[in-house]
Parts: C-alpha cells; sequence; structure tokens
C-alpha cells in the first residue's frame, strides 16, 4: 500500500510541476520602441519588465537592435492588457508614476516613462507612451 501511495504522490507533484512550468511569450513593439533614448529612437533594455494582466514578466529578449522585445510571463490568457515599466503596475485600471525623475546623463530615468498596450487575442503587443519626452 505504502509504495501505491509513494507512486501516486510521485506522479501528482509532476503533474502540479508541468502545470506551474506554462508561460506566455509576448511579443513587444512601440511606436519609435522604448526604453534607452537614442534619438530619436526609444530602445528595449536587458532590465526591463512590463506587467499583463496583473502579472510581472520573468525574463526579456530583445531583438531587432532593441526595438522590440520577447516577454516571457507566467502562463496568461488573452486579451492581454500591458504596462511598462512593471514598477508603475498599480492595478488593471491605475499605474502610479514616481514623484520625482532621476537623471539619466543623455537618457531619461525609465520608471517615469510609462507606456501601455493591449491585444484582444494576439501575443503581439504594440505599446503607446503615455508620456512626452523631450531632449
Amino acid at each position: 500500500m505504502k509504495k501505491y501511495c509513494s507512486i501516486f504522490l510521485l506522479i501528482t507533484a509532476l503533474a502540479c510541476q508541468k502545470e506551474s512550468d506554462k508561460v506566455t511569450i509576448l511579443h513587444a513593439t512601440v511606436e519609435d520602441s522604448r526604453t534607452t533614448l537614442d534619438y530619436p529612437s526609444i530602445l528595449w533594455s536587458p532590465d526591463d519588465a512590463i506587467v499583463v494582466n496583473g502579472k510581472t514578466s520573468t525574463a526579456i529578449s530583445i531583438y531587432n537592435d532593441g526595438h522590440g522585445a520577447d516577454f516571457t510571463l507566467p502562463e496568461l490568457t488573452a486579451p492581454y492588457s500591458a504596462v511598462y515599466p512593471a514598477s508603475a503596475y498599480a492595478t488593471s485600471v491605475r499605474a502610479i508614476l514616481p514623484s520625482e525623475q532621476k537623471y539619466v546623463p543623455g537618457g531619461f530615468d525609465p520608471s517615469a516613462a510609462l507606456m501601455w498596450g493591449y491585444s484582444e487575442d494576439n501575443p503581439d503587443i504594440r505599446f503607446q507612451c503615455g508620456v512626452a519626452l523631450l531632449k
């Protein structure tokens, strides 16, 4: 009996492990892209993170010289509602920006560069800037 219980517990544990390993890959672009200022372009950076449907990305893969990025997130279902930066996410309808920006030579404070994106059913999300960037 102990042997059968052990086998059952092992199978149950493996089944739970597989369920939690599922991820969603979302492809992110921006109208001039984000986050390192390279006038006039804005490019994705290796330390960028987004929140989609309340879940924070766990990895980023940058392509096209920073103009696009693939974000890995825990398993999600469409529609996809995304916010950048992840630190700005408060609720599904509210974002918070820092009251003061940090000086970044030749660029801007990424925590103050709010962007959002939405996709009904496609994993390709085009982000729109919610703030103006000035040089």
